[in-house]
């Protein structure tokens, strides 16, 4: 169950950066995101 969850959250992760892909707050985001993600699977 720990893929699919983590294969969900990147898809949204990809549909933000989409909607605002020029805005650099959004990328900082989405990368700090990614990172929390690699946390958790890494645990």
């Amino acid at each position: 169950m720990g893929p699919p969850r983590y294969a969900d959250l990147e898809y949204e992760y990809v549909d933000v950066r989409l909607e605002d892909p020029l805005e650099p707050a959004c990328a900082d985001g989405g990368l700090d995101f990614r990172e929390d993600m690699s946390d958790l699977k890494i645990r």
